[in-house]
């Protein structure tokens, strides 16, 4: 418990001194409290512990859980991108790129999209008895996609970087 208090507060710290540096005005970003912000400060925090948050063993699995969980709102927004949907042909554009996600997680996602201003939703008549709840993109939702998209390929391409180049180091390291 000790323990958890400490990173905790490693943590807040680590988040404040980012606040600092950016000063009052977090837009600059243009993804304020997001999950850009919290990759950040997370990133900060990892910076300034001794010990790692991460560890190669069981806890793999869980770290590739939130990294998930990080991405989802990403590929929610883009899987709206073309053409509004409904819940269920959300769910099966997601299963289909290899995404499942459950039905509870993809409704609370876009209800926090929907309080934010990034889509709205309107109740239409389907054809099929009962009518089906579709979502589409905001302008502002686009600008965040476009954003979000943005962020993740140059964190995405660095993370290759970084990837690449350790693994260049060890093969090379062995063959010596």
């Amino acid at each position: 418990m000790r323990s958890e208090q400490s990173q905790l507060c490693n943590f807040l710290l680590a988040q404040q001194r980012i606040r600092n540096d950016l000063g009052n005005d977090n837009s600059v970003w243009g993804l304020t409290e997001s999950w850009f912000w919290q990759i950040l400060c997370y990133r900060e925090y990892l910076l300034s512990n001794k010990t790692p948050a991460i560890s190669a063993k069981p806890d793999a699995e869980s770290w590739g859980a939130q990294l998930r969980k990080g991405c989802l709102e990403l590929a929610i927004l883009a899987t709206l991108r073309h053409e509004p949907l409904y819940g269920l042909d959300i769910l099966r554009a997601l299963a289909r790129s290899g995404l499942a996600v459950g039905e509870g997680t993809l409704y609370a996602i876009l209800n926090r999209l929907r309080t934010d201003g990034f889509v709205v939703s309107e109740w239409r008549d389907a054809g099929t008895g009962h009518p089906r709840k579709y979502f589409t993109l905001t302008e502002s939702g686009r600008g965040k996609t476009t954003a979000m998209a943005k962020a993740w390929r140059e964190l995405s391409a660095q993370m290759e970087t970084v990837l690449e180049t350790n693994t260049r180091k060890v093969s090379h390291e062995r063959a010596k």
